[in-house]
């Protein structure tokens, strides 16, 4: 390993948030039985990760974000999120989220961890504003990021959990699949990490720095 990494990427459900955060929060919240159908059309491969955002969206947009965020932190976090991210940025590496789901601004908000990669809409008021262009794979974020601001993809770790890391995990210098329930995920990844505590991924990305 030759690269110093100075940009990690958070996949958000199963990974920070360990399970399905809009799932979820519908069960908590009771906000639409579409949200159901959507994510269960997704999960049987019936649309794409993109088709499930771009027809989730317009019912997420219209729930109080304070409600929102008032729920998932009472679901299941994974531990020590805070100080993971501390650990990293006091390591000199920046630490964003990666994903479609709009609600990764929870984890700016609690955790620190920021959305500037991911984030395609604004936040007006207490709700989620007009959702820009969602493009096929989140990969395309990140590249187009890292070209603006000047970062090699090299330089670049990213840790998630499922099939749809693989591109990411492919284009990246190094990658974590975090308690991954896909052996094809697992062996895309460059390491795979069964733990809860945020603090081990810190310290495996930390570690391969000081190899670098």
């Amino acid at each position: 390993m030759t690269e110093h990494f100075t940009l990690v990427t958070l996949d958000m459900d199963y990974t920070a948030f360990l399970g399905n955060s809009v799932l979820y929060l519908n069960k908590v919240l009771k906000i639409s039985e579409k949200l159901d159908e959507y994510q269960s059309d997704y999960g049987a491969g019936k649309i794409s990760e993109r088709e499930l955002n771009i027809r989730q969206f317009p019912i997420l947009e219209k729930i109080s974000l304070s409600k929102a965020f008032e729920a998932l932190s009472k679901g299941p976090i994974l531990k020590r999120l805070d100080r993971g991210a501390k650990l990293l940025q006091n390591g000199g590496v920046d630490v964003e989220m990666l994903t479609f789901n709009p609600l990764q601004i929870f984890f700016t908000k609690y955790y620190g961890i920021k959305s500037d990669v991911s984030m395609l809409c604004e936040v007006v008021g207490d709700r989620l504003g007009e959702m820009r262009e969602i493009p096929e794979n989140k990969i395309d974020l990140l590249k187009s990021y890292c070209t603006k601001k000047g970062i090699d993809l090299a330089k670049c770790a990213h840790v998630g959990d499922g099939r749809n890391d693989i591109e990411t995990f492919r284009a990246v210098g190094f990658s974590i699949a975090l308690n991954p329930s896909d052996a094809v995920v697992r062996k895309e990844a460059n390491v795979s990490l069964r733990t809860y505590d945020f603090t081990d991924v810190a310290n495996t990305i930390l570690h391969a720095n000081d190899l670098a």
